[in-house]
């Protein structure tokens, strides 16, 4: 009488040897049986290495596939959005009636982003931090403090408190009279 495979063995192709005996073990079957159960400890720890190291893998893929979204999508619809509020007196109703169903398109967008831990960075009020912001314009601006944030360019995201990336800011820096 022939078992079907079970199917770990079957995604493994290959059996573990369970109970091998082999000549001179026939008198020590603790032997035996300790000998099978570390060959198969070793092997479920080779899986789960396997397996951390695919789980790593595709985290980093989906990363990738979501920063692409907030570059591409998010970025897009913010400079969009960023002209049309420059000519918004020119806008007619059917235009108002588009623009406020790209709205909700971006905003489903982001509910997507949060809901897989994405959020932007929002702490501009705090100065500048280089852990948080790239400052890619400096200017001097006597009644504020160095440090100041005066203007996001591009918004920054985190995911699980791990930067992906930087919100671009402008920075006050004045030059100190030594």
């Amino acid at each position: 009488m022939h078992a079907e495979p079970d199917s770990l063995y079957e995604i493994n192709e290959t059996r573990p040897s369970i109970c091998s005996f082999e000549e001179d073990d026939r008198g020590d079957y603790l032997a035996v049986i300790e000998r099978d159960i570390r060959a198969l400890m070793r092997q479920l720890a080779e899986q789960k290495m396997e397996y951390a190291e695919a789980s790593k893998q595709q985290d980093a893929d989906m990363q990738s596939l979501l920063l692409a979204l907030i570059n591409d999508l998010s970025d897009s619809f913010e400079r969009v959005f960023g002209t049309i509020e420059k000519r918004k007196e020119h806008l007619t109703p059917k235009t108002k009636i588009w623009i406020g169903n790209f709205r909700t398109i971006y905003k489903l967008l982001h509910k997507i982003l949060s809901e897989r831990g994405i959020v932007p960075i929002d702490n501009l009020q705090k100065g500048f931090d280089p852990n948080w912001h790239k400052a890619i314009e400096i200017v001097e601006d006597s009644t504020k403090e160095d440090g100041t944030i005066i203007e996001e360019v591009k918004k920054g995201y985190i995911m699980n408190n791990t930067v992906l990336r930087k919100t671009e800011v402008v920075v006050v820096r004045n030059e100190q009279d030594e």
